[in-house]
């Protein structure tokens, strides 16, 4: 029977029942990628099976994995390989990463078996609804970073960063980083201890991957920051780059960036894409590139298997501060902002100038709070000296709204103007068809808001608080922020997503140094993820509703000691397992209070 590259039938099984194939993701020159199930627990997982393209064959009815003679010593390494970096990545713990929970031999090739990710990736996203916002963008990108930071904490490189090896998590909002097909690894000298060819992703490889026998004394962790901001530029723009060895010859350029993403950013890229000893030589460099302040706390988490020491030196110096109460209520803020918003709507349709309701709906067709649709390059530009408008009304008697109305104002017509409201509150910018635009609303009691609106209502922009609070992001259809970046006076910061208009999942900075990533209650207390210390302590599980260690979670020293077990109201309870940092254990067994049970 003629042999070819089938995959594997639906409803196929593997590891005698363990799981069963339910259908093909993907297929690339190394293996084949399915969506399975857990037969026992009925959870949903991604099976990716080693099939060499060219190497192995498989009969359309079969199930078994074949080589021919003449490849079969090349097909066997590579499986070998294949093996020995899933046994690799099956370590890495890290919520930006795809989880490796299994690995085993069958049908004649080998297989491991991850998370099943529900959702997109980044290049479908962008492909299918246009560019990010850049403060979106950005978000997914420092949550790659910080995955790759881990990879390379432990001498690993991906060599494969692109917006489709980014996917993004439907349930959680979060990136993903996948396909470590053709990673390595390095030792402390730079040897390479892995063989898997270098991957060539055209406009995101950097140049050092396009030469004959490369390998990991060529690349560095270099290599991944030019792969991973390139994926930046595709992001906020919507265009794949040029070629690293066109741009390097200067045999092209960089299609030009909208005009709203700043200049920090597009100097964050451009330093990337250079030749490998002009770039970024770490992520905490890449990083910092992106911060108008140099980030010196970033997620840089040491070897998972390195293990504590310090004999309780400090471990119950743990700081454990939850998140500060606001000085103001900022739910009260936007709900006033809400109403006050309402009330113009209602005085733009019945007021009487006449103000009308656009029908069209050309440019809502996409989700502006989270993508922006691709670049149009006709900008508009406004001349004074030409505009008309009817003078501002400022009769309070018999309206509670004066506003600008437009002359003449045809379909999706865009004016300038303002509106001035009962009390106080005003708006300067542009409206479209009568409706808010893009301006500054700056409430009475001193709040403002600049940026874009949609429907009249605000979308995305910065609101700067009369305390000095100020948000930088998304705000959803109940004007309630979505994503972004919330600023306190003292100096501490939050970048994440929020959900009804509180903080839920993120990276809080805190002016101490301290950082804590993951998710937080509807208290806004943290609920699980890594708190890093200034002093090189980290800790990793779950907290209480006071923001406490509590619940099970591993307690990481500088020093190389962890502690890895029970908690409750931030001390040891319960069963756990102390780890001096060589490996041995210190102590097992039951913990009360913080103190071993002997």
């Amino acid at each position: 029977m003629k042999r070819s590259t089938y995959s594997l039938p639906v409803g196929s099984t593997l590891m005698q029942g363990k799981y069963r194939i339910v259908a093909v993701l993907g297929q690339g020159g190394f293996g084949i990628t399915y969506k399975g199930e857990h037969t026992m627990l009925g959870t949903t997982v991604a099976i990716k099976e080693f099939f060499m393209k060219g190497a192995c064959e498989r009969d359309e009815n079969s199930t078994h994995v074949t080589t021919s003679q003449s490849n079969g010593e090349l097909a066997s390494r590579f499986r070998t390989k294949f093996l020995k970096e899933a046994k690799t990545l099956a370590v890495l713990k890290h919520p930006n990463i795809i989880r490796v929970f299994d690995v085993f031999e069958d049908n004649g090739t080998a297989y491991y078996v991850m998370d099943y990710i529900e959702g997109n990736n980044l290049s479908d996203i962008v492909e299918g609804k246009g560019r990010l916002s850049e403060p979106l963008a950005l978000k997914y990108i420092r949550q790659v970073a910080n995955a790759l930071n881990y990879l390379h904490q432990k001498k690993l490189l991906h060599l494969d960063v692109k917006p489709a090896n980014i996917l993004l998590d439907k349930n959680t909002g979060n990136a993903i980083l996948i396909d470590f097909g053709v990673s390595k690894q390095y030792d402390q000298d730079g040897q390479q201890t892995s063989t898997t060819p270098p991957a060539i992703s055209k406009g995101y490889s950097p140049v050092e991957q396009y030469a004959q026998g490369s390998n990991v004394k060529t690349f560095s962790p270099a290599t991944d920051i030019y792969s991973l901001a390139a994926t930046l530029y595709k992001l906020v723009t919507g265009n794949t780059p040029p070629e690293s060895n066109l741009l390097l010859n200067e045999d092209e350029q960089l299609p030009p960036y909208p005009s709203n993403v700043s200049e920090v950013t597009r100097n964050a890229i451009a330093e990337c894409l250079q030749t490998r000893k002009k770039r970024p030589q770490s992520i905490i460099e890449f990083l910092q590139l992106l911060d108008s302040e140099p980030i010196s706390n970033i997620d840089t988490p040491e070897e998972e298997d390195t293990i504590l020491k310090s004999q309780y030196k400090k471990s119950q110096e743990v700081l454990t501060t939850p998140i500060k109460t606001k000085k103001d209520n900022l739910n009260t803020v936007f709900i006033i902002g809400a109403v006050i918003v309402f009330v113009v709507i209602i005085g733009l349709l019945f007021n009487k100038c006449g103000g009308s309701s656009s029908n069209d709906s050309s440019d809502e067709d996409l989700d502006s709070v989270v993508y922006e649709p691709p670049v149009d390059t006709t900008a508009v530009a406004w001349d004074d000296s030409t505009a008309s408008y009817e003078d501002i009304y400022t009769d309070d008697t018999d309206n509670d709204v004066s506003y600008v109305s437009p002359k003449n104002q045809s379909n999706d017509e865009i004016t300038k103007g303002s509106e001035n409201y009962e009390g106080g509150s005003k708006f300067v910018g542009t409206f479209k068809n009568g409706v808010r635009l893009k301006g500054t609303f700056t409430w009475a009691d001193g709040d403002r808001f600049e940026g874009d609106f949609k429907d009249g209502k605000m979308s995305n922009g910065v609101y700067y608080y009369k305390t000095g609070n100020k948000f930088s992001g998304n705000f959803d259809s109940n004007e309630e922020r979505e994503n972004g970046t919330f600023y306190w006076p003292d100096g501490d910061r939050f970048e994440g997503d929020f959900k009804n208009g509180k903080i839920s999942n993120g990276v809080y900075y805190y002016k101490t140094g301290d950082k804590f990533s993951g998710s937080f209650d509807s208290n806004e207390k943290r609920s699980y993820g890594v708190y890093y210390y200034t002093d090189g302590d980290r800790y990793e599980g779950h907290f209480n509703s006071n923001g406490l260690k509590h619940g099970s979670g591993t307690y990481y020293w500088k020093e190389g000691d962890k502690y890895e077990g029970s908690w409750e109201n931030d001390k040891q309870n319960g069963y756990g397992v102390h780890y001096n940092a060589d490996g041995s254990v210190w102590f097992k067994g039951q913990w009360n209070n913080g103190n071993p049970v002997r």
